[in-house]
């Protein structure tokens, strides 16, 4: 049998020319799909028919794959996943954060052209880092043991070792009716940088003589103020500051200077100071028989 397939704009149509045997179509050829199941339906002249499955549905405007289990190729006849290309894919735009990816190149930084602009400035090669979420950074590069830190202005590098002084000498007399603080004794220099603190601790023995059944109320602490002013002091405790008490016996030689101690923390700004060891004495006589005053200062973070 002999049979002649003709491909017409609209239909597809089928006729015979008889051999021995055979099927003989006297028109054309018709295939629908049943509304149930996702089905063909070839029908015959003599008014039979046969269904025969169709991978393939669609419903409205979306066409779908029916195989529960199978894998659609495109260039390969061997799909290996749902959608497999042997080929270029070619998208507008893709959905989905990419987590599940696999084998995806690393993308290197290494080839790119222009200058960058930002928190990164300059050209391949030759980046800086500029700014740190929109603020200036230093061009100075820090060294060891240093860090940035922003200093109100800008991200400056600032030493993390901690920087200690010691202070020590005779304390002197400290004169009653005060209103003021006064350093007890010699005092020491230190430089802060924005957020910088200075802890301290210092101690001094003081004691009243040639005065007989006195009692002398002070307060002492420790205090700074801006290097090379005059201005008052500030202690560093504020109104936490410790209160010194003495009193003389009746032999005003007999009575030995008591030692009295203390220690504390402040956050200035940046600035010079000059610290030490204070007291406000506010009692009617003066500590006037007292020894050496000493301690020490760490400016850190």
């Amino acid at each position: 049998m002999k049979t002649i397939i003709t491909l017409s704009l609209f239909l597809l149509s089928v006729s015979t020319v008889f051999a021995a045997g055979g099927v003989r179509v006297n028109g054309d050829l018709t295939l629908e799909k049943e509304t149930a199941d996702p089905y063909r339906v070839m029908y015959f002249s003599d008014g039979s028919s046969q269904q025969f499955a169709s991978p393939w549905s669609y419903d409205g405007n979306n066409i779908y794959f029916n195989s529960i289990g199978g894998n659609v190729g495109i260039g390969t006849p061997t799909p290996s996943t749902k959608l497999d290309v042997s080929g270029t894919v070619k998208a507008t735009s893709f959905q989905g954060d990419g987590s599940a990816l696999t084998n995806v190149s690393t993308i290197s930084a290494t080839n790119f052209t222009g200058a960058l602009s930002g928190d990164v400035t300059g050209n391949q090669g030759s980046t800086v880092v500029s700014k740190i979420r929109g603020t200036s950074v230093s061009s100075t590069a820090p060294s060891v043991n240093q860090a940035l830190m922003f200093d109100g202005t800008s991200w400056t590098p600032v030493n993390l070792t901690p920087t200690v002084v010691t202070f020590g000498g005779y304390a002197g007399e400290i004169a009653g009716f005060a209103y003021e603080y006064v350093f007890a004794g010699p005092t020491a220099v230190v430089t802060t940088k924005g957020g910088q603190m200075i802890i301290g601790f210092g101690q001094a023995p003081l004691g009243l003589t040639n005065e007989t059944n006195v009692f002398a109320l002070f307060q002492y602490d420790l205090c700074y103020r801006a290097n090379g002013t005059a201005d008052n002091l500030i202690g560093f405790n504020g109104i936490n500051y410790s209160i010194g008490k003495l009193m003389s016996g009746v032999d005003p030689d007999s009575t030995l200077p008591l030692s009295f101690s203390v220690g504390g923390s402040v956050m200035p700004s940046a600035g010079t100071w000059e610290v030490g060891y204070c007291i406000l004495n506010y009692s009617d006589y003066t500590l006037n028989y007292n020894d050496y005053s000493n301690g020490w200062f760490m400016v850190t973070y």
